[in-house]
């Protein structure tokens, strides 16, 4: 049986996204992610997330959002929404939204874990109340309610 999305984010398991690649939007490219919320927007539900390294220089580019409801697939811990919506500072080309469990045979992987290591050093800066007050900072206008 699949977990629920709800349930890996509780669980804290390691997550990664696949996302258009710029120059070729049909290609998808694995990103690990550092931290994840649901979130209620002015656009309904939405999933918000935050790229390794995120409280370094660049901390407002490492934030993303994603108007969607991401529903289990069978089978595997990967959570997609084939119906996201459009909305304000989200990728255009992302649809399907897809997230799903990182694991050690990703070629993600090893970024996961160089952005661990390099967390462990600033956790005072780094932990998952920081990662919510910029992403409150950055998304200010449209997230209504955090729901985890």
């Amino acid at each position: 049986m699949s977990m629920e999305f709800r349930g890996a984010l509780q669980k804290q398991l390691p997550l990664q996204i696949r996302i258009p690649n710029p120059r070729k939007p049909l290609e998808l490219l694995i990103r690990p992610v550092a931290e994840v919320f649901l979130v209620e927007t002015t656009l309904g539900p939405g999933v918000v997330w935050l790229d390794p390294y995120w409280c370094g220089e660049t901390a407002e580019a490492s934030c993303h959002i994603a108007y969607a409801s991401p529903q289990s697939v069978p089978g595997a811990e990967r959570w997609r929404d084939e119906e996201r919506r459009y909305g304000p500072k989200c990728l255009v080309y992302q649809k399907p939204f897809l997230m799903e469990r990182l694991e050690p045979e990703s070629p993600a992987w090893g970024d996961y874990q160089a952005w661990r290591a390099w967390r462990a050093e600033r956790s005072e800066w780094c932990g998952r109340e920081a990662a919510w007050a910029l992403i409150q900072q950055t998304f200010a206008d449209l997230i209504l309610a955090r729901h985890l």
